[in-house]
């Protein structure tokens, strides 16, 4: 199987608005709008569950990897959505893997949890 026949998952990425903000610097009404779409893998590294605090409590924070075609326009400021569940991921960082110039690795954070029955 070839490189672009392992990224089976449909994704968006999200780049920070231009716009007008508020009075507290946010822009409105979202901060992200919708950037190129592209296949990629997303690789759960580790979940945890956050004990009770606060509003915290159930939330699960995940280090996830995904992987892009090389080229893909991406930084650290952007993030992603899986368009099949619409859990959406913070950009850690995004590096060449291996410096090779085959794909990107791209580290993230889950910020909104998968659709409930995903």
């Amino acid at each position: 199987m070839s490189y672009t026949g392992l990224l089976r998952h449909s994704l968006v990425i999200e780049n920070p608005a231009t716009g007008a903000e508020d009075s507290w610097g946010h822009v409105e009404p979202e901060p992200f709008s919708d950037g190129p779409s592209v296949r990629g893998l997303v690789q759960d590294r580790r979940g945890v569950e956050v004990e009770q605090s606060g509003g915290l409590g159930g939330t699960v924070v995940a280090d996830v990897v995904i992987f892009l075609p090389t080229g893909t326009a991406i930084t650290e400021q952007d993030r992603i959505r899986r368009v099949d569940t619409g859990a959406v991921y913070e950009v850690l960082y995004v590096k060449d893997a291996a410096g090779q110039g085959h794909h990107l690795e791209v580290a993230c954070r889950l910020v909104k949890s998968e659709a409930v029955g995903s």
